[in-house]
């Protein structure tokens, strides 16, 4: 369990809309005190399963009858939330709740979740209501996955909780699928995003945060299969200054069959640029590779984009790799579509040290370097 030492607030993954990874707020921490005299484990909260989200971090959070407190949010695949002090010693830990949104869903994915599945993917919060959001899972019930809006003083409910569905084309969104990817909360069109994989296609799902009511729905590869969008727990990453949604999608083997010279159907493994209020596609690059890597079930979606500070000519830039080990530099303002002869792409780094099964998370940059 981190316990963050900032002023700052975490409200989303990897702490902002860039996904960048970078705590600019963090004051607190230097060379002089992190060290083994000085820093180290505080003590141990127990909850009452494993941790897939990240845990988010709250400062100055008023809980009733309580006095006011930095708190940290902890979700478990039990569909648990628990609000932590942050500020606790060892002789005083203190949960201030714990909420339960009911039987989590078995699972054994040799995979991936084993045992069971029930909030996996990390929250975000809204500090302008004082409001969290929360998918989870729960065996039983249909639909199993249920938006909740949770107040970030007490863990209640602030409205009921909607059941997720969703229609594209004459397609509907899958029970099998997981809701890995970390949710979003956009500032420009005041929407959640809710992105859906590992099942037949990839599907992301915008909600209204003051009502839950959904207000678009895309399915990355209607009419063919594949696109899954999970980025290891990553989350879209979003334009703050046009509302604007980037993520990448990834593959599976059979794929290919949508896949013939430079056409295929549907956006598997590629960098996607969304409208931020009809999840229309506006731009997007896909390897010229793609054939093979879907063949080889190589997903570019294992990992998750950020965005990134460009030059002069080159002003929005987007990075990002998956299994084969490919990191792409690409252009924003013209992401390079599919070609299966080049990529016409900024930049392309190959590392890893296998050919397949490289890159599972999201990058971090931090002052040029990545």
């Amino acid at each position: 369990l981190p316990i963050y030492s900032s002023p700052g607030a975490i409200l989303t993954y990897h702490n902002d809309d860039t996904r960048d990874g970078a705590n600019t707020q963090e004051v607190t921490l230097t060379k002089a005190n992190v060290n083994s005299t000085k820093f180290g484990k505080l003590l141990s909260y127990p909850v009452d399963g494993q941790i897939y989200p990240q845990p988010l971090y709250l400062p100055q959070v008023a809980i009733p009858s309580q006095g006011t407190h930095a708190v940290i949010y902890v979700a478990t695949e039990n569909n648990s939330v628990y609000a932590f002090d942050a500020d606790t010693t060892s002789t005083t830990p203190t949960t201030f709740w714990h909420v339960n949104f009911g039987p989590s869903v078995p699972k054994f994915d040799s995979g991936g979740p084993w045992p069971n599945v029930g909030v996996l993917s990390t929250p975000v919060i809204d500090t302008t209501t004082n409001t969290m959001y929360v998918v989870a899972e729960v065996n039983g019930l249909t639909p199993p996955f249920w938006l909740h809006a949770l107040d970030v003083t007490t863990g209640v409910d602030k409205m009921p909780a909607v059941g997720i569905t969703a229609t594209y084309s004459g397609d509907t969104l899958s029970s099998s699928c997981y809701q890995r990817m970390a949710l979003a909360l956009n500032p420009v069109t005041n929407q959640i995003y809710i992105a859906f994989g590992s099942c037949d296609n990839g599907w992301i799902l915008a909600y209204d945060k003051t009502t839950l009511a959904q207000t678009a729905a895309f399915e990355d590869t209607n009419g063919a299969q594949g696109g899954g969008l999970w980025a290891s727990g990553g989350g879209p990453a979003i334009d703050d200054a046009t509302g604007d949604i980037y993520l990448m999608s990834g593959v599976d083997s059979g794929d290919q069959a949508w896949i013939t010279g430079s056409t295929m159907v549907g956006f598997n493994d590629a960098f996607l640029r969304l409208d931020p209020n009809t999840l229309a596609v506006k731009d997007y690059f896909s390897p010229d590779d793609n054939y093979t890597l879907a063949v080889n079930d190589v997903d570019l979606g294992s990992g998750a984009a950020i965005l990134v500070p460009g030059s002069t000519t080159y002003p929005h830039e987007l990075l990002g790799g998956g299994k084969d080990g490919n990191i792409f530099v690409v252009n924003r303002d013209s992401m390079g579509g599919f070609n299966d002869t080049t990529n016409n792409v900024l930049q392309t780094v190959q590392t890893g040290t296998q050919q397949y099964n490289n890159i599972f998370d999201t990058p971090v940059y931090w002052n040029g370097a990545v």
